[in-house]
């Protein structure tokens, strides 16, 4: 093999290492919320379940509000969340139970505990005290 040939697999080697490793790190939620889903028809109740599966939508319209809150009030926008997460985690209602199995391959995945978890992050948020904490922001 080349040197050419070996340089580019050891540089897409890494990549494939680099890309791996942002996708697991990112995967793990700073935040979570419950959504109850509701669906009638004809004023009868045909489906309700509660699911963190709508979380992102619910949290990114939080941000979205916050945002335009801001900018209306002359200030930047929120851009990277990190920080204002991170700095204020009273703005949020822990989830201390729960869990989440793994992947189905008989992994042991992670537990919900008492603030910060690889299951929940900080746990549900509170529009209200997000406000507060994005005036100081």
């Amino acid at each position: 093999m080349g040197p050419a040939r070996s340089t580019f697999l050891d540089v897409s080697v890494r990549r494939v290492i680099l890309v791996i490793l942002f996708l697991y790190i990112f995967s793990i939620p700073d935040v979570a919320a419950i959504s109850e889903i509701t669906f009638f028809e004809d004023r009868f109740l045909i489906f309700f379940e509660e699911t963190p599966a709508f979380s992102a939508f619910i949290y990114a319209s939080m941000v979205a509000l916050l945002t335009n809150e801001r900018i209306s009030a002359g200030k930047h926008a929120l851009g990277f969340l990190n920080p204002l997460i991170y700095q204020n985690p009273g703005a949020f209602k822990d989830i201390p139970t729960g869990s989440n199995p793994g992947d189905g391959c008989n992994e042991v995945g992670f537990n919900g505990t008492v603030g910060w978890d690889p299951v929940s992050g900080f746990g549900s948020p509170s529009y209200t005290k997000l406000q507060e904490a994005c005036d100081k922001f």
